[in-house]
């Protein structure tokens, strides 16, 4: 089973402004998140959701036999043992069953619970998982000799410039 994994996501980082517009800090508004990318995360989980669908039992079935739906308790939660038979038939293979509409009243909360499962956040995280930017660095340090390098040939130019002017634009331009 895939859990969510953060690396595997590009997220927009919003920026907390005061009163004053001065940024207060940063942070990643996760229900959005979620929001926007619904279709995105199911697929990434491999989770196909009917909605509106006319299944047959074999098909209902094979629904509900995702590990998901096994390991918690989303059907009983969701009255997805419940839905609606259509077509109540003698075989197996003639009976329908009416999948739950998008706008049912549930079917938000139904995606949310399979997001939980799958431990996508929720929620607002402020300041963003530092550890995970220091995962980052650890893997992709700066190479201190080529900043070095470039601060030298600044000063370089800054020493060999005699218009102020020119000075004060090099300098002031790298800091």
């Amino acid at each position: 089973m895939n859990k969510f994994d953060l690396t595997d996501w590009m997220l927009t980082v919003d920026i907390e402004i005061d009163e004053d517009e001065y940024a207060q800090g940063i942070y990643i508004d996760w229900d959005g998140f979620r929001i926007k990318h619904e279709i995105d995360l199911l697929l990434y989980f491999d989770i196909e959701i009917p909605w509106e669908e006319d299944l047959s039992l074999s098909e209902y079935m094979n629904f509900l036999d995702q590990d998901v739906f096994n390991d918690t308790t989303i059907v009983d939660d969701f009255g997805l043992n419940n839905l609606e038979m259509i077509n109540q038939a003698d075989t197996n293979s003639e009976t329908r069953i009416k999948f739950l509409e998008r706008s049912h009243n549930n079917s938000s909360k139904l995606v949310s619970a399979i997001f939980d499962y799958f431990e996508v956040p929720s929620g607002i995280d402020y300041e963003i998982n530092r550890d995970y930017y220091y995962e980052i660095y650890k893997k992709n340090p700066l190479n201190l000799a080529s900043y070095e390098r470039t601060i030298n040939e600044i000063y370089e130019k800054v020493r060999n410039t005699v218009d102020s002017l020119t000075k004060n634009h090099l300098y002031f331009l790298h800091l």
